[in-house]
């Protein structure tokens, strides 16, 4: 289960068409610590869930839905570049989860060589993801981070937050019925409460 506060990352307008990178700033777009965009090459960030371009990058584990990462490069020159995941606290510390214990399949996975622009000025090469795949699988549920790193020159380029829940556990809710003393008819006061059940498997919470 994770808790978050947050939105999508989607821009304020349309995707670039293959003739200009646009360089807008994500509308309702946010920052967790740890994501950093580390090359001034890197255009156009954006992870949703695919389908939904206006939604907030989180999926539901062991279901169908996946995430859609686009970004462009400015170059035309196609790179080889790799993509890797990490498990993250709430504070978004590292999680010290093994990455074995939080992911199936490969460790490190290479990005397709993308698509160039038609433009000469400025030319530039969209990049497309989608995960998880026949090639990664999540194994728990919370907060990830996906980074993006040059193979050839070893050099990091960005890191962006996503979340995978689960539908465990459930919320039991009430209403409180209090008498107010401090107002003077002795009014009546409804507070509501709810608290979240943690499923049976669950031995030892972290948070």
């Amino acid at each position: 289960m994770c808790f978050f506060l947050g939105c999508s990352s989607a821009e304020t307008t349309t995707r670039p068409s293959a003739e200009t990178p646009s360089t807008i700033v994500p509308e309702n777009s946010f920052s967790v610590p740890g994501q950093l965009t580390a090359s001034d090459m890197v255009f156009s960030i954006q992870l949703h869930r695919s389908g939904s371009r206006q939604s907030a990058p989180i999926i539901v584990m062991d279901t169908n839905q996946k995430l859609h990462l686009s970004f462009d490069l400015l170059e035309r020159d196609s790179r080889q570049l790799k993509v890797t995941f990490t498990h993250h606290n709430p504070d978004w510390s590292r999680s010290g989860l093994d990455q074995s214990f939080y992911q199936d399949g490969f460790f490190n996975l290479n990005l397709d060589i993308g698509t160039a622009s038609r433009s000469q000025r400025p030319g530039f090469r969209n990049y497309q993801y989608e995960f998880p795949n026949r090639d990664l699988t999540f194994l728990v549920s919370g907060n990830y981070m996906l980074r993006v790193e040059d193979v050839d020159t070893g050099n990091f380029l960005f890191s962006m937050p996503f979340f995978v829940t689960e539908n465990e556990g459930s919320i039991r809710s009430s209403i409180d019925t209090r008498i107010t003393p401090r107002t003077a008819d002795m009014r009546t006061a409804h507070y509501p409460r709810s608290t979240f059940e943690l499923p049976d498997f669950v031995d030892t919470p972290q948070f």
